[in-house]
């Protein structure tokens, strides 16, 4: 195996790690909360060492990588620099044991939003590391998307045409760097546009900044433990409705918009992008329908809770009408998805897109039997052997969702927990769990086994399954 590129990968990934845990030192000192800026500038030194001997280490060795580094790339990143990040949270609120405190970064990293910390009680130094981990885990998604996924061709079929994906396979990591300010450009653009909404609209500057870090990652993470619209206005919430619908974009299609004026058409043709907001608005107009009013409020609630529904973010305004729609459909939502090569969770739209048609044109073969069904998308034909994988992935997605709820059960939850916990982990919707369980769910009162498992799932929810599946395959790791 390739060491370098792997060492590499991981050392940069921990080096930011350290740079956005000195960012909430500096904060903690800045507001008097010297114990949480100590524990944070002691985990930003860890993460610092340990990134800085990454690059050490893979100084000098043989650099050529292919699938089995970038496998080891992803169950490494997603497991490593959690652990890293939960020497953060130790010793805050009920947050004893390191199983727990890697809970809560994992559930960060992964921008999963299910806290085992009350924000109207924890220091505001951990809020904002907690913001600063889903703004670094929604980033950290997409350039594993880009760099790993789109290469092994694990995120679904080779359809997506954009130059980021000129990528050697002999050498994933090579455009490491191109992609990293590319798609930094436009989730920076997103953050900094968020918070001066946010800020313009009337929030407070942390609130403002908390929410800007996690909204375009599409993460669930809250600087109150209040409802949104007691702390942010209508306009404030559209415009995070706006962030999040971004954020479920798919980033190629974002970045040639952003360098192409005629690529900025093809987004609204965009058959993924028509399925996205055809999704909002159906939900939106669901909650519009069973509203009392159609106030300006109400319409921005609905609106931001139908984007927070559809991009796996599941941080409702409004909790109690989303309870009122039926969970199934909550859930099902959640596990679809957002576009491709996004920081959304889920199995993704364009999967959901090519399995229905794959489907219809078996069904109309069973009524022409000689007769040849093509299956087009984004102006190519699709061939068979893309929808042997697309199966594939769809039942390896469907067997972890049926061990994670196995799993929550077997720690001693009732299935009616058990299984919107399995949904909302491994989709990365946590704050999903408070609108399809009992209305006293809480991810404190699970057991310390079953939010061993739920971690477990939020890891493998943006590893795409597959990816720590393949890890189980020997022929992978032999030369």
């Amino acid at each position: 195996m390739a060491f370098a590129s792997v060492f590499r990968g991981l050392g940069g990934i921990l080096v930011v790690l350290a740079a956005l845990a000195f960012i909430a030192a500096l904060f903690g000192a800045a507001v008097n909360e010297r114990p949480q800026a100590l524990t944070l500038s002691a985990t930003g030194l860890l993460s610092l060492f340990l990134g800085i001997s990454g690059f050490l280490l893979g100084r000098n060795l043989q650099t050529n990588t292919g699938p089995r580094e970038g496998v080891a790339m992803l169950l490494l990143g997603w497991t490593i620099a959690p652990a890293i990040a939960a020497f953060g949270f130790l010793g805050q609120g009920a947050i004893i044991h390191f199983d727990d405190a890697f809970f809560e970064a994992m559930s960060a990293a992964t921008t999963t939003g299910a806290s085992l910390i009350d924000p109207d009680t924890a220091p505001r130094s951990i809020i904002l590391w907690r913001g600063l981990l889903e703004w670094g885990g929604g980033y950290l998604s997409i350039l594993m998307i880009l760099v790993i996924l789109v290469a092994l061709n694990l995120t679904g079929p080779g359809v997506h045409r954009s130059t980021l994906f000129t990528l050697d396979k002999e050498g994933l990591f090579k455009r490491f760097s191109h992609i990293t300010r590319v798609a930094g450009v436009i989730y920076g653009i997103v953050t900094l546009v968020t918070f001066i909404g946010l800020a313009v609209s009337g929030s407070t500057l942390f609130d403002a900044v908390c929410l800007a870090l996690s909204a375009p990652a599409t993460g669930g993470g809250a600087p109150r433990g209040a409802a949104l619209p007691d702390y942010v206005s209508g306009a404030g919430l559209m415009v995070l409705g706006l962030a999040l619908f971004a954020g479920s974009l798919n980033y190629a299609l974002l970045w040639e918009a952003y360098r192409d004026n005629v690529m900025r058409r093809d987004i609204l043709r965009d058959p993924e992008t028509r399925a996205l907001s055809g999704g909002i608005l159906l939900i939106f107009v669901l909650l519009v329908f069973m509203s009392s009013g159609l106030s300006f409020g109400r319409l921005s609630i609905a609106f931001h809770d139908a984007a927070a529904l559809i991009s796996t973010s599941g941080r409702f305004a409004d909790l109690e009408a989303m309870r009122a729609l039926p969970p199934t459909l909550l859930m099902a939502a959640v596990l679809i998805g957002g576009s491709a090569l996004s920081t959304a969770g889920g199995v993704k739209i364009i999967r959901v897109l090519l399995l229905v048609r794959h489907a219809r044109a078996e069904l109309r073969k069973l009524s022409h039997p000689s007769s040849i069904q093509l299956v087009h998308f984004r102006d190519r034909v699709v061939p068979d052997r893309t929808f042997v994988s697309l199966w594939i992935y769809f039942l390896g997605y469907t067997a972890v969702l049926g061990a994670l709820i196995v799993g929550i059960a077997t720690m001693g939850e009732p299935l009616d927990i058990a299984l919107p916990a399995a949904v909302a982990t491994l989709s990365n919707a946590g704050p999903l769990l408070y609108a399809t369980a009992a209305e006293n769910a809480d991810f404190n009162q699970f057991t310390r086994g079953a939010r061993a498992v739920m971690s477990a799932g939020m890891a493998l929810g943006r590893m795409e399954v597959l990816a720590a599946l393949a890890a189980l395959a020997p022929g992978l790791w032999r030369r």
